[in-house]
């Protein structure tokens, strides 16, 4: 998506535009012709502009990234005091998710969701019982959702 911003007024249009652009038709189609071929011959170069503004619309429209820049505290993976529980990150999910409005998606793809952001569930052995976690990542303990930031 390209947002245009620049608005023409009332004053600046130009009202004799259409014969202008007739006026010069041939040095057009020529400037379009040459284009046409560079593009053929080259590609199309994607301006930084453009770049900038579909990775805005993809973090925007992402919750799940969303959700861990707002909600989470990502840390060393290798220590072993963080992590949390995959369940409470889910639980948390939902929360923030209920409360800005979008839409549930099912645990199963929460956890695909969750490993293409580099978070993978690790087996982890708590109060006697093998549990999944996510390690180097913990709730904020300023996290949206009111869910407790307890691991």
């Amino acid at each position: 998506m390209i947002q245009f911003d620049y608005i023409v007024t009332k004053e600046k249009v130009d009202m004799f535009l259409m014969q202008k652009l007739q006026k010069e038709a041939s040095g057009i189609l020529a400037w379009a012709l040459k284009g046409c071929m560079a593009w053929q011959k080259d590609g199309l170069a994607e301006p930084e502009f453009v770049r900038n503004a579909t990775q805005e619309y993809r973090e925007d429209s992402d919750p799940i990234e969303l959700y861990l820049n707002q909600n989470t505290e990502e840390g060393d993976k290798e220590d072993p005091e963080f992590w949390t529980r995959c369940n409470a990150i889910f639980e948390d999910f939902k929360e923030y998710s209920q409360a800005t409005g979008l839409h549930d998606i099912s645990k199963k793809k929460f956890g695909r969701e969750m490993a293409q952001h580099g978070y993978c569930s690790i087996p982890k052995w708590i109060e006697g019982k093998n549990c999944k976690v996510y390690q180097g990542l913990r709730i904020a303990k300023t996290s949206q959702s009111g869910f407790s930031a307890i691991s």
